[in-house]
């Protein structure tokens, strides 16, 4: 907006505008977002694999050694 020169005509389309304050709240509250589910996306399936990693190991671990490694 900077430099437009807002005249009658257009200062009802200026009302429309968010302040400043309100522009900043919604680029935070959209970079959160996105974050927030980067992270899921990520955090989700690392999880997952964890508890298959872990169950697998619970399994082997009442094993005898050879057993095992079979």
């Amino acid at each position: 907006m900077q430099g437009d020169v807002f005249g009658p005509e257009r200062v009802e389309e200026l009302s429309r505008y968010p302040t400043r304050e309100e522009a900043l709240g919604r680029l935070v509250l959209l970079a959160r977002s996105a974050g927030a589910r980067l992270a899921g996306a990520l955090l989700g399936p690392g999880g997952a694999i964890a508890g298959v990693l872990k169950a697998i190991q619970d399994r082997g671990e009442g094993q005898p050694a050879a057993e095992a490694a079979a």
